[in-house]
């Protein structure tokens, strides 16, 4: 039997004990944004030559369609293990798993987004780490029709975790297709469902990658995957200009810092009795990435004229996106519309950290 994550929600809900906010808050996003978990993933897009360093859903927006930009490719010498841009994670890490604790909001004013004027259930500020760094993202494609995006392509490595170390290892029991298709001629690991896939590879180097491709077969993804080149010590991932036809290269993104980050989790009802659920993050955005990986309906938006992407399906809506420099955000509208949840992330305005309702939860 196949349990989603809205059932495992509701269930939490019912009982009657009292739940960790970050608890439920790892259920619904690693069922809204499972493959690129938000603190797993992190990045460098390799970017075109003469591509104009502005997020990709700005540009994307601006053109009002998909811009074909070519990438020369690159080659480059075989690093060694300890020439590697990142190592990987250490054999057997539990790469989906970390710790938290709780924080004081004067920790990290610049997250300490709320709702003027609007009760919450609650505020709860987080300081947390993780088993593994998140790994340097290589490349980030998009294929977008208007203002939706139809396609993407995540690269990270080469110091991705592998598959078992991302929790699709013995007992995982995965959804979907599992493949065992060679990328770039070295043996690779493959998890489709819903037209999503998550490729595994280790490079002769022992460099670690993984690639999720969104919007193509399991046997398109991989074809397009083989026409990477990669180097592991510059952590690039190429692609020559024939195969990036059709897509938009996304600019290059800050790797994440390693250590402990803060996050800050409300909760609230609106007026229309929806549940709100919104989480700060600090961190460089991921827009671009959360775009081109999302399981989800995914539509380019702008937020306070900053980029964002609106997640919705029949039963919520999500917008990301990035209020400040460092900070990204989430916020989730239960059984809401885009335009609510678009309409309710720009009334959002940072509170002070006196404020008593970060006293609740």
């Amino acid at each position: 039997m196949v349990i989603d994550e809205e059932t495992v929600t509701e269930s939490l809900h019912s009982l009657d004990v009292v739940i960790a906010p970050d608890l439920l808050a790892r259920v619904r996003r690693d069922g809204r944004r499972r493959l690129l978990r938000r603190r797993s993933l992190v990045a460098a897009s390799a970017v075109a030559a003469g591509s104009a360093a502005v997020p990709v859903t700005l540009a994307l927006r601006a053109s009002g369609a998909a811009d074909v930009i070519g990438a020369a490719s690159r080659g480059g010498s075989r690093a060694t293990l300890s020439e590697l841009y990142a190592p990987p994670p250490a054999p057997g890490s539990r790469c989906t798993e970390g710790g938290s604790s709780a924080a004081a909001p004067t920790a990290y004013p610049e997250l300490l987004l709320l709702p003027p004027g609007q009760a919450v259930t609650s505020a709860v500020v987080r300081a947390g780490t993780s088993r593994c760094r998140a790994p340097h993202i290589a490349l980030t494609l998009l294929r977008a029709d208007s203002d939706v995006v139809t396609a993407g392509v995540v690269v990270a490595g080469p110091n991705a975790p592998s598959a078992d170390e991302d929790g699709f290892g013995p007992g995982s029991d995965p959804v979907g297709d599992t493949g065992s298709l060679p990328i770039l001629g070295v043996a690779g690991t493959e998890f489709t469902a819903d037209g999503h896939t998550d490729a595994f590879w280790t490079e002769p180097d022992g460099g670690q990658w993984h690639a999720q491709v969104r919007g193509l077969s399991q046997q398109d993804a991989v074809a397009l995957l083989d026409q990477l080149t990669l180097d592991s010590h510059a952590g690039t991932a190429t692609i020559p200009p024939d195969a990036a036809r059709g897509w938009t290269i996304a600019p290059a993104a800050v790797d994440e810092r390693a250590g402990t980050e803060g996050t800050v989790m409300s909760e609230w009802v609106d007026g229309s009795g929806h549940t709100v659920e919104l989480n700060v993050t600090a961190g460089p955005s991921r827009v671009d990435q959360e775009a081109a990986s999302a399981r989800l309906d995914a539509t380019l938006v702008t937020v306070a004229g900053q980029p964002g992407v609106l997640l919705a399906d029949a039963r919520t809506a999500t917008l990301i996106w990035a209020p400040a420099h460092d900070v990204e955000a989430d916020i989730t509208v239960n059984d809401g519309t885009g335009t609510e949840v678009e309409q309710l992330a720009a009334s959002l305005a940072l509170a002070p950290p006196s404020d008593p309702r970060f006293a609740t939860g």
